[in-house]
Formats: C-alpha cells, sequence, structure tokens
C-alpha cells in the first residue's frame, strides 16, 4: 500500500513518531455510523491524525460520515487522501472543510518515490502506470 510505505519512510526519517493500520474505529450510536480510519498517525508532539485513503471510488457514505463526524468530533483532525484530482472533487468543498487536509497521494508522497518498490505488488500510481 503506497501510503503505508509513505507514513513508515517518514517514521524512519523521524517525521513521526509511529503509524498503524487501521487501529480507531469512530463510532455513532444515534446515526449507525461506524467508521475505521485507514491510518492513525502519532506526531512528534504526541498528538493524532487520521488519514484516510480513497482510490476510484468517494461513495456517498463518505461524505455522510463526513458530515456525523464534524457534527459530532469536530476536533478529530482527519486528511483525505486521494488517487486522482476527479475523486478529489467529488468530495465537494462542503466536506473538505471539515478536513485538516485533503490532498492527492501523488503530491503528499512526493519525493518519497524510491521506496515504492518493496516486492508485494505495490506502488506509486500516476494514472494506470506505476511511477
Amino acid at each position: 500500500y503506497p501510503f503505508a510505505q509513505y507514513l513508515q519512510f517518514m517514521k524512519e526519517a523521524g517525521q513521526i513518531k509511529d503509524w498503524w493500520y487501521e487501529q480507531t474505529t469512530f463510532e455513532d450510536k444515534r446515526s449507525k455510523m461506524k467508521w475505521v480510519m485507514d491510518f492513525d498517525v502519532r506526531n512528534n508532539d504526541d498528538t493524532f491524525e487520521y488519514y484516510e485513503c480513497k482510490g476510484y471510488a468517494v461513495l456517498t457514505n463518505v461524505r455522510w460520515k463526513l458530515d456525523i463526524m464534524h457534527e459530532t468530533k469536530p476536533e478529530v483532525q482527519i486528511t483525505m487522501v486521494f488517487q486522482d484530482k476527479k475523486q478529489m472533487g467529488r468530495l465537494g468543498k462542503k466536506r473538505a472543510s471539515y478536513c485538516k487536509r485533503v490532498c492527492l497521494l501523488k503530491d503528499i508522497t512526493r519525493g518519497t518515490a524510491k521506496i515504492a518498490d518493496t516486492g508485494y505488488g505495490c506502488g506509486i500510481w500516476s494514472g494506470n502506470k506505476p511511477i
């Protein structure tokens, strides 16, 4: 997974303390919303950020989950990472404003392409081609 590789690179470079995959679940009993965050990141100052990576489909439920999170837990810092601009645009300005950051995978991992090929069949992609 390219973003996991990026986070490991950041950890080894001392830019973050640690990261975990699918460790935190946010729930809202009233709406019956349950959202497992893709990645938890502990920053060097011991604050946490949550990253949600989206490939080629931003479904209605992602927008709905952001609405619920904004309403019930506005202090939670979520960064949305998208594969392409078209999908990023589907999030919409309203939901994007609920996020700490909204970005493209290629922009956030820029300069770390050398770590992309780990032999697990994953890497950093641009369009439909590995870079």
